[in-house]
């Protein structure tokens, strides 16, 4: 007998030929040890295993649950219960399962260092002890060689597709034409990507059966446990989601993300400056929406500064609606208060923003920082122009008629959106419009021309919005640029009048970041995605600027 720690650890080499003996009789195996065969009824159903002894001792103590392949139902109950049967053996009600505790190599798992414990019902039913045919065809796993070699490729985040390429060439290189032998196989299965997945999953510190409230609750909580320290200084503000009850209505999932590099480009480049925001969904699985405050560095790269993202609420039928004035406005203070003082104790400011027309944004922006100018994207102020074109104009017949007003209407807009720097001069546009359709509906003409008359003064009066007062012409004329420009201490022309940088990194968080982490073309799980934020994406992204800055100076 030897002493390790609080336990006895018998090492004669005859308790361990024993005790094999005992293994072989029983039909348990030890993997790496054993030699499993595909039709054994024993099968591992559980498996754990802790170090034991002082810091850096070698042995690791396991625990393993043998349960007969004739005493298991994985069709009902359980977590995850399987549509049909795919155990090999028929479910014949046998009570057979064994408890085996064993101390190995934490290195060389395939040494055996003792026998701890042997515990259970050991011995099986008469209806099991008869039955001696199989009932389905045998499950070969797959070989680990094979299996290491297709988690590798995922961690480069080749797709499936090549991966299963890759792997038959490996397969073939090494074996030759052959399928496998009678322990592994050597091709993978189409059932294999669901395991290599959660593999690769589990790697990253998202379990793929766990639920992603409960992962984003154990990194972001009161007591944080996250994967990485990264995430912790990330959080500016976390709220997780509540269903309503009795008593308090529903809490929405809210979360307030800057990892330290964006904090420090936001203070280099966004503090006092121009930022831009806007709103997005369908970035993950989950009803989310995400609004992203970006600036731009020296080179006129579009930098991420804040992502901030909260639910839809149970109840809402269009997930890319339902938030209000309220949820931005205190989301933005959570960020702001995320962001601290810098080292001249100022609180994070901007001097200028570029928004699109949700007027919900502006005066979220606004109560949060109330000497900040906004410039309206005019990519969204022209998109929205012509919608209200082909609406109002809908009731001239088509073909020259509608067109001629169209025409005369688009000669009033681009004049207006490009090169009228004056308000007076704007309102002065505006109203020889009005004169003119006024004219045209007053006289006695064609029924076409009536039309057009009409329909031109009410176009028109919905433009109305965007002239009636020096406020509302500000931010979308040229006279904008050139107010943010004197802000901001730079030349009208490095102002920006779109939203297009923002625009562009929403397409890549939709797609170029995120697709070679997609499943299949699959949105990833919400915990999912701000793991890859933090952990991959965005340290990339840096990265890749640093990589062309160098690049521009050499």
């Amino acid at each position: 007998m030897q002493q390790f720690g609080n336990i006895s650890l018998l090492l004669t080499l005859f308790s361990i030929d024993v005790a094999n003996a005992l293994f072989s009789r029983l039909g348990l195996h030890i993997p790496d040890v054993q030699y499993k065969e595909i039709c054994a009824k024993m099968c591992i159903r559980q498996s754990t295993h802790k170090d034991r002894g002082t810091t850096g001792t070698s042995w690791q103590r396991y625990e393993r649950i043998y349960q007969c392949g004739c005493g298991t139902d994985h069709t009902e109950g359980g977590k995850h219960p399987k549509r049909n049967r795919q155990i090999a053996w028929p479910d014949l009600g046998c009570p057979c399962w064994i408890r085996l505790i064993t101390m190995q190599g934490k290195t060389n798992t395939d040494t055996i260092v003792a026998i701890l414990g042997i515990s259970g019902v050991l011995t099986h039913s008469d209806a099991c002890i008869s039955k001696t045919d199989l009932e389905n065809k045998p499950r070969f796993p797959l070989h680990p060689d094979v299996r290491n070699y297709a988690l590798s490729l995922l961690r480069e985040r080749a797709p499936i597709s090549m991966v299963r390429a890759q792997c038959k060439k490996f397969a073939e290189a090494r074996w030759g034409a052959a399928m496998g032998n009678i322990e592994f196989r050597y091709r993978l299965a189409t059932h294999d990507s669901s395991s290599l997945y959660r593999s690769a999953a589990a790697e990253i510190g998202v379990p793929q059966r766990s639920k992603p409230e409960e992962n984003l609750y154990a990194w972001f909580g009161p007591t944080p446990t996250p994967p990485t320290p990264e995430f912790t200084k990330s959080c500016l503000h976390y709220q997780p989601h509540i269903s309503a009850s009795e008593n308090a209505p529903e809490q929405r999932f809210e979360l307030v993300l800057a990892t330290p590099q964006m904090q420090k480009a936001a203070w280099t480049y966004g503090h006092k400056k121009l930022v831009h925001m806007d709103l997005t969904f369908g970035v993950c699985s989950a009803r989310t929406l995400l609004a992203i405050l970006m600036t731009s560095n020296p080179r006129g790269k579009g930098i991420p500064i804040a992502f901030i993202m909260f639910t839809a609420r149970k109840s809402a039928k269009a997930v890319h609606a339902d938030y209000d004035t309220a949820i931005l406005t205190r989301l933005l203070e959570k960020f702001k208060q995320g962001m601290g003082v810098n080292e001249l104790l100022e609180v994070f400011d901007i001097g200028v923003g570029v928004v699109d027309l949700d007027p919900r944004e502006h005066s979220s922006l606004r109560t949060n920082w109330d000497l900040i100018f906004l410039l309206w994207c005019i990519f969204h102020v022209w998109q929205a122009w012509r919608n209200a074109l082909n609406k109002y104009l809908l009731s001239i017949p088509k073909g020259d008629a509608r067109q001629e007003v169209r025409k005369r209407l688009v000669g009033l807009l681009i004049p207006l959106m490009r090169d009228v720097i004056v308000y007076d001069e704007a309102c002065r546009l505006y109203n020889d419009e009005i004169t003119y359709f006024t004219a045209q509906v007053s006289k006695q003409r064609s029924v076409i021309s009536r039309k057009q008359g009409t329909a031109g003064l009410s176009f028109l009066a919905y433009f109305k919005r965007y002239v009636k007062s020096y406020a509302d012409w500000l931010p979308w004329s040229p006279a904008g640029p050139i107010k943010a420009a004197e802000i901001l201490g730079v030349a009208p022309s490095d102002v920006p009048r779109t939203n297009n940088p923002l625009e562009s990194f929403n397409g890549h968080i939709k797609g170029t970041y995120f697709l070679p982490y997609l499943h299949s073309g699959r949105l990833p799980r919400v915990d999912v995605w701000i793991l890859l934020i933090i952990t991959k994406v965005m340290p990339t992204f840096f990265a890749d600027i640093d990589d062309k800055a160098a690049m521009m100076d050499y």
